[in-house]
């Protein structure tokens, strides 16, 4: 935070250095040439310039020094003129008005030089809250709202081609597990009592792979209902095998408050040795979750291409 500060703080000093010298130098012009108009518009350029500025303290002083100039610039000019004798012609009166009106003039390219800043400020402000309602989208996409896994669009869009390059040394596994007799949980316990369970899956998948971690063990996504896919980084089939029955006992031994009987998974486990689209692969661990439930449920049925 302190760094963001300092280069903060960097900015805004050169930015005001940028802006005095563009004032210094109309104020420069106007002093030795007599060209007074060169001065309030120098000065003007530079107080416009300044709506970059964040601190208003540095753009009070700019503003205070392009007064400065414009009055130097004008006296100079009044006795300038009066020594080669055009004084007698022009009054002082007259040169005076042009003064305060260059002060009128500073004093509204101050004011406009703040509503730009405030324009500039609400454009940014609308940039970042784009960007984050982007990255809020963007976290709702990819993980599941309930549970907190990663979502089923954000399991198509990264993990589309990973079976397209299964090899015998090579292998791919990929699991679909189920709550068994769910549709029974949320009738007789109620629909937050099947949300606790589903959520309980999530913790469990996202404690229990690691997940979001450099060494994860798989990822697992909700792909809809009481449906959970997982996807392994394991190519060792028994040890993919072993890690799903450790996931499945743990989950069996959780005991849900209000509930009063005991809550299982099934699963199928596919072990993929050859180059495969991910819908023909989910059609076949698809296949392997139903015999296990077809089976008596709380079991993994493999299926291996």
């Amino acid at each position: 935070m302190v760094r963001v500060q300092n280069k903060v703080s960097e900015g805004e000093k050169k930015t005001f250095w940028v802006c005095f010298f563009c004032s210094t130098i109309g104020g420069s012009i106007g002093f030795f040439h007599s060209y007074y108009i060169v001065t309030w518009l120098a000065c003007a350029f530079g107080i416009i310039l300044s709506s970059m500025m964040h601190n208003n303290g540095y753009r009070i002083r700019l503003v205070l020094y392009c007064y400065l100039l414009v009055t130097l610039d004008g006296l100079s000019i009044i006795f300038e003129r009066a020594g080669r004798m055009v004084y007698q012609q022009t009054s002082t009166e007259y040169y005076i008005q042009h003064i305060f009106i260059c002060y009128i003039l500073l004093f509204f390219f101050y004011r406009l030089s703040k509503v730009i800043h405030d324009y500039i400020d609400d454009m940014f402000e609308a940039i970042r809250t784009a960007q984050e309602t982007s990255e809020l989208y963007s976290t709702r996409v990819k993980y599941d709202a309930l549970t907190g896994v990663y979502s089923r669009d954000y399991i198509y869009r990264n993990y589309m081609d990973i079976f397209k390059d299964a090899s015998p040394k090579n292998k791919k596994m990929m699991a679909m597990i189920d709550i068994d007799d769910f549709k029974l949980i949320n009738d007789t316990y109620g629909h937050d009592k099947g949300d606790y369970v589903l959520r309980r899956v999530g913790d469990l998948g996202r404690s229990f792979g690691l997940a979001e971690q450099s060494d994860e063990i798989f990822q697992i996504a909700r792909f809809g209902g009481e449906e959970f896919i997982l996807v392994f980084n394991d190519s060792d089939p028994s040890i993919c095998y072993m890690l799903l029955e450790l996931f499945l006992r743990e989950f069996e031994a959780t005991e849900f408050d209000s509930i009063d009987k005991t809550v299982t998974l099934s699963a199928g486990l596919v072990c993929v040795s050859s180059p495969q689209d991910f819908d023909n692969i989910f059609k076949i661990v698809d296949k392997a979750l139903y015999d296990s439930k077809k089976n008596g449920k709380n079991m993994i049925t493999v299926a291996n291409i």
